[in-house]
């Protein structure tokens, strides 16, 4: 959630370029860390979610580095919803059956 902080605060400001492309690398090491708990030989993750995290971890690696040498603030939205979404999907998950 701390990433979505940190791109919705440099899309709102994208002239501050250091604020900018330190959001894009802490939303980057994020991704890179499931990149490698993905690949962990001890991960219970299935075959067909492992390729799916992986694809949209290599997209986020492509897209943050376009976004690092064409700055637009537009072009945080799609790491601002992917990360909503996975946080959102995460989160659901994690809840009890029959909790709210």
């Amino acid at each position: 959630m701390r990433s979505i902080g940190f791109l919705k605060q440099a899309k709102g400001n994208v002239a501050d370029f250091d604020a900018y492309s330190q959001a894009l690398r802490f939303n980057q090491k994020l991704w890179s860390l499931v990149q490698t708990s993905v690949l962990d030989s001890t991960s219970r993750i299935s075959g067909s979610l492992k390729i799916s995290l992986l694809d949209l971890s290599l997209f986020i690696d492509r897209h943050t580095l376009h976004s690092l040498i064409n700055p637009a603030d537009e072009k945080l939205d799609i790491l601002i919803d992917i990360n909503v979404n996975i946080t959102g999907a995460l989160i659901d998950v994690s809840k009890p059956p029959n909790a709210p």
